[in-house]
């Protein structure tokens, strides 16, 4: 029964997954070419901004909270309690980071474009309060795939409605906007029919908040990997080169996104496992399987890196190839990731070790970023992302392997 659930929870997963690239491949070429380099660099720009600040809202509950869902599917009071508290917790998150962007708008001078600026928070907001984390910890990921394929589908529409040449850049965050906020109020009726959502109190959001703190730097510390090094890599070179910079992140960002679907619909069984021993097997057994796709994916981007440009982002990207195979190994580090971090350190609820890793990894790539940007351009910008990315990996490694001596 188990097999057959996960077999169902996988392939609901990879069908909203399906979803989430067939609009890749739909607007990446179309928005690169009506866009061109400086403005998509732009784009992104805003965009890892925007993740950066809905990875905060979401603070962590894509795994903690599917856990502690899973766990306690069957008691209604805890998970409707739980759930308001989480709502509630998320919105006070979001109104912290929106006076920090404040800020840093008014004493740095960034995110000059209001209209972009507003879109681009909104559309994370919408996203990052997705409900998606409690539908798969009850058991309804089916829905997450409908979920997935209404959003995606609403942001196509109005991107190719909206979208016409270079000046419309921010139209394309409000076609992201109207995709996650009619996602969002659909999945919270969903729920609603489900268990009774409920006003929450400050002190209970305020201890969601406290309690979820290791997983919530857990997810800092994956902003700062990524869309953090983005964002400096921005500051540092030229708009055109930035833009290509863009290009090639966002194919390797679309690959490596072929795990989501998998890490989803299995964690919370590897969250159920009470006794280390089996939870040690699950990940033995599993991680071949999950080498053996970052393996495959990075040898795809490898060999096949001049055609996925030409594809996706066109001619004018095409100088970004060498860089785009130099990037090409990050799919085998995020496998090896996915297996010792999120399969087995998350699901056996150790986020504090979790986290410092990747923290750590994180400021250790901004440093390398501000050491070799600056001489190397676009090729510094990515062995900022390959050296935090291989860090996690090698360190998450030596723990799995050191984790009877160390008590884990």
């Amino acid at each position: 029964m188990i097999n057959r659930s996960i077999f169902s929870d996988v392939t609901a997963l990879y069908i909203a997954h399906g979803a989430r690239y067939l609009f890749i491949i739909v607007t990446l070429p179309y928005l690169a070419r009506t866009l061109g380099l400086e403005n998509f660099g732009i784009l992104l720009f805003f965009q890892s901004m925007g993740f950066i600040v809905g990875q905060a809202v979401e603070y962590g509950f894509a795994y903690n909270g599917t856990r502690l869902v899973s766990r306690a599917r069957e008691d209604n009071n805890y998970l409707s309690s739980f759930l308001s508290s989480v709502l509630l917790s998320q919105t006070i998150v979001f109104f912290i980071c929106l006076v920090f962007i404040i800020l840093l708008r008014i004493f740095f001078d960034l995110f000059d474009d209001n209209v972009l600026l507003i879109f681009t928070l909104l559309a994370s907001f919408f996203q990052s309060v997705s409900l998606n984390w409690f539908l798969r910890g009850i058991g309804k990921t089916a829905l997450v795939a409908k979920l997935e394929i209404l959003s995606k589908a609403i942001a196509l529409v109005m991107l190719f409605i909206l979208v016409k040449d270079e000046d419309d850049t921010a139209f394309v965050m409000l076609a992201f906007l109207v995709g996650n906020l009619i996602a969002f109020a659909t999945s919270l009726c969903l729920v609603a029919s489900i268990v009774s959502i409920k006003l929450a109190s400050i002190k209970d959001a305020v201890k969601v908040i406290t309690e979820g703190w290791n997983s919530f730097l857990v997810r800092a510390g994956g902003s700062i990997l990524g869309d953090g090094n983005v964002m400096v890599a921005s500051l540092i070179l030229q708009p055109a080169i930035f833009g290509l910079f863009a290009g090639i992140y966002r194919i390797v960002s679309a690959i490596r996104g072929l795990f989501v679907p998998l890490i989803d619909a299995l964690f919370p069984y590897f969250s159920k496992k009470q006794s280390n021993r089996d939870l040690d097997k699950m990940v033995k057994d599993f991680l071949p399987v999950l080498i053996g796709i970052g393996l495959s994916l990075s040898l795809i981007i490898f060999l096949f890196a001049e055609t996925l440009i030409k594809v996706l982002l066109g001619d004018e990207f095409i100088s970004g190839v060498y860089a785009l195979q130099v990037f090409s190994t990050l799919p085998f580090a995020i496998a090896i990731i996915h297996g010792f971090g999120t399969q087995w350190l998350l699901a056996l609820g150790k986020e504090k070790i979790y986290s410092r890793i990747v923290i750590l990894a994180g400021l250790v790539g901004l440093c390398v970023n501000y050491l070799l940007t600056p001489k190397f351009g676009i090729y510094g910008a990515v062995a900022a992302n390959l050296t935090s990315y291989t860090l996690i990996a090698l360190l998450l490694s030596v723990i799995f392997l050191s984790r009877r001596r160390i008590g884990l």
